[in-house]
């Protein structure tokens, strides 16, 4: 049994990968089978670019965006599967099945400030998360904005959106 590491003076908004409840009306999802161990629970995933099945997909979080950003990987009755990282994250073994979130609204956990309207991106090089006004040429846009952010540069949960990101 682990032991809570952390405490937090705000309560967080729901758990990474959770699907947002105030908008389930506008919310769609698709199964894919994981095909690398480094696909986690809220982060987001890619188009595998050497599948043997069509619906494979890979981690978008933390290492190079070769394919298209596919959605972010949902919290559901599937985690029974996941390994618990040494972060808290909750790691998919390679060749379960997951849910991702293609459009709708979602909660993911940052390290960084996010603004609400900021627009959600990955680094193209290391899939580090980037929050800007604008899509840079060094980064991949996500389909998502921020729709709830944060106010301090600390890990936290912050929800995203598809809903008025495609600018």
């Amino acid at each position: 049994m682990s032991f809570q590491t952390q405490s937090y003076s705000k309560q967080a908004l729901g758990n990474a990968g959770e699907i947002s409840k105030g908008f389930h009306h506008y919310c769609n999802t698709e199964s894919i089978v994981v095909a690398d161990d480094k696909v986690f629970v809220g982060g987001f995933v890619q188009s595998n670019t050497n599948p043997t099945n069509e619906r494979e997909a890979i981690s978008a979080s933390g290492v190079a965006i070769t394919g298209k950003i596919l959605g972010v990987v949902v919290r559901d009755h599937f985690t029974s599967d996941c390994v618990s990282n040494t972060d808290g994250s909750l790691a998919l073994p390679k060749g379960s099945n997951a849910t991702i979130l293609t459009s709708g609204s979602i909660y993911i956990e940052c390290e960084s400030v996010a603004k609400r309207g900021q627009l959600v991106c990955l680094n193209k090089t290391t899939g580090a998360l980037v929050f800007s006004d604008s899509v840079a040429a060094t980064d991949a846009f996500t389909g998502f904005m921020v729709s709830i952010g944060n106010e301090a540069d600390a890990k936290c949960v912050i929800e995203i959106t598809t809903s008025g990101a495609n600018k």
